[in-house]
């Protein structure tokens, strides 16, 4: 059986890398412009608004300041969400600083010690959000030409951690491990500097890279299959929805992140071990999540955008912009995840025990 698996995981391979080929070769102009504006993208949205925060999440730690931080917010950490403070400190930094930030600096705590794999995991699960610069000046400010709705959908999305994050600590309620702050190293603040420097630099040329990968995919699918747009890449995404008029679609894609930063992601976790199924379904609950929450505050504050005629105008969301829908919305959402969960668990015992 498995050696048919793997027959199949190769055949499958092989098709896809000669169907790559083709692709590449006859829509070589395509491919080529959608390169282009990854770069673009990188230069003028990407390396701006992450690479500093991703320098000073790893930096944070090495040299101590999450740890000072972490002391601070200890204890409210650990009774409410049941996470260390140092844990929190980094989230904290990544929902400023955008998609993959909070990642990395998770990835240094595993790295230098002072957190557990396990924490690690169920904390990186929630801690995704796209960081002020894109949601409110890329977004808000530069494509809606209103930055208060982009604040809108920024502070939905930071809400939407706080919710997964405090349902984790149902979800995984089973073992909780912290490493006593007294055991933990730090670097001198040059060491400290230089690696973060360093490793941050190297992190963000491979997410360029992703995003070249993907504006290229985008570029030949996108006209063809355009809800791939929406799906694959969040700044393209983020581009059409608002062309569109489409506030809802819009707030859900920024929520959901796109599966290019979902890689980015988990190419920083690579040394932590996280469920892609399980981390899918997380992305798309705090998309919903983010939905219902920015729809609620536009609702509200009655905030307007040149770029959409009319809010008033927007489809009903009936059950899900009532507090009631809400409540029913995070209950389900809690329930699947936990479902995943312990199936996942399930699966691991059977293994061993084969």
């Amino acid at each position: 059986m498995n050696k048919l698996l793997h027959i199949r995981r190769l055949l499958t391979a092989a098709l896809l890398a000669a169907a790559s080929i083709l692709a590449v070769i006859i829509n070589r102009e395509k491919c080529a412009d959608g390169i282009i504006n990854g770069l673009d993208l990188c230069g003028r949205a990407l390396l701006p608004s992450v690479l500093p925060f991703m320098i000073i999440s790893s930096f944070s730690v090495k040299s101590g300041a999450a740890e000072l931080i972490g002391k601070l917010i200890d204890k409210p950490c650990k009774l409410i969400f049941k996470i260390s403070g140092q844990s929190a400190a980094v989230v904290i930094i990544g929902m400023l600083g955008g998609y993959p930030v909070a990642a990395k600096g998770l990835e240094a705590l595993r790295e230098s010690g002072i957190i557990t794999e396990r924490e690690a995991a169920k904390t990186a699960l929630a801690a995704v959000c796209s960081g002020s610069g894109f949601t409110v000046s890329f977004v808000g400010a530069s494509l809606l030409n209103s930055p208060e709705i982009g604040t809108a959908i920024f502070i939905s999305q930071i809400l939407s951690v706080i919710i997964l994050l405090f349902a984790n600590r149902f979800i995984f309620a089973d073992r909780d491990e912290y490493i006593s702050i007294s055991e933990l190293k730090t670097q001198n603040l040059s060491d400290s500097f230089i690696e973060s420097v360093s490793g941050a630099t190297n992190a963000a040329v491979e997410m360029c890279a992703m995003v070249i990968v993907f504006s290229a995919i985008n570029s030949i699918l996108g006209e063809r299959l355009p809800f791939l747009s929406v799906i694959l890449e969040v700044t393209n995404a983020c581009n059409i929805l608002c062309k569109n008029n489409n506030i809802l679609l819009l707030a859900f894609a920024i929520g959901f992140g796109g599966i290019s930063v979902h890689f980015q992601i988990l190419q920083s976790l690579r040394k932590i071990k996280i469920s892609f199924s399980l981390f899918f379904v997380f992305r798309i609950i705090q998309g919903l999540l983010t939905t219902a929450l920015a729809f609620a505050f536009i609702k509200t504050f009655k905030l307007s955008s040149p770029v959409f005629s009319s809010i008033s105008t927007m489809p009903r969301l009936g059950l899900s912009t009532s507090i009631t829908g809400s409540i029913l919305l995070i209950l389900t959402g809690i329930s699947l995840i936990y479902n995943f969960h312990k199936r996942g668990e399930y699966n691991v015992r059977n293994s061993r025990n084969a």
